[in-house]
């Protein structure tokens, strides 16, 4: 039987991860791997870097979060083809580092809990680029040639106010509020399953412990 392959996603703040590693911890008897597959910035660093210093004047995207993506908009917008170059250098970093993990777990054949997989990138470079639905899912679609394609994707779906209360990593209502936008706008295409992240916890889990009872 072709492994299940589950793919939690949504903002910051939604509870994925917590979520996640609550859920493995019931599920690894059963044949199920975690998989954590954040791609750190490593080829993309010098060029965040620079870009920092050059086009956003060391704007605080933590202090200042307007005047951060009214820089970074202004700079991309004049810079077409470097924005691409740019999202493309961090599709390459992000399978690098998630391949070995995926591909050891297929080889495996363990079914898949996925925190922090590819849509989650090609949203964050599509706020950056200022991509409509068609050019993300031309880009979800270029890197699905190279990664598992997932069986059911769940959307933990949260209100932006709530998300922001819970963690003081995010920088603004607004940061969460322009990927939400782009998260929905890919929910036909990937059929997402909603789930209300709004809820405690465990009613989360038990929600989700259901979807799963009905996919394997």
């Amino acid at each position: 039987m072709k492994p299940t392959v589950i793919y939690l996603l949504g903002t910051d703040g939604a509870g994925k991860t917590t979520l996640a590693t609550r859920l493995a911890r019931e599920l690894e008897a059963q044949g199920w791997d975690y998989l954590y597959c954040q791609a750190m910035p490593r080829l993309v660093w010098p060029f965040r870097w620079l870009a920092g210093r050059i086009f956003l004047k060391r704007a605080d995207q933590f202090k200042d979060y307007d005047t951060y993506r009214e820089r970074k908009r202004a700079a991309s917008g004049r810079r077409r083809w470097l924005t691409r170059l740019y999202a493309w250098i961090w599709y390459v970093d992000f399978l690098l580092q998630a391949w070995p993990k995926l591909w050891r777990a297929r080889w495996r054949g363990r079914h898949l809990l996925i925190d922090r997989y590819y849509l989650d990138v090609v949203v964050n470079m599509g706020v950056l680029q200022d991509n409509d639905a068609a050019g993300m899912l031309a880009d979800a679609r270029a890197l699905e040639r190279w990664v598992p394609r997932a069986t059911r994707h769940l959307f933990l779906d949260v209100s932006e106010e709530t998300a922001f209360a819970r963690k003081n990593d995010i920088q603004s209502v607004r940061y969460l509020r322009e990927r939400k936008q782009r998260y929905l706008q890919l929910a036909e295409a990937y059929r997402f399953v909603s789930v209300d992240a709004n809820q405690p916890a465990d009613a989360v889990l038990a929600d989700v412990r259901r979807i799963l009872s009905s996919c394997t």
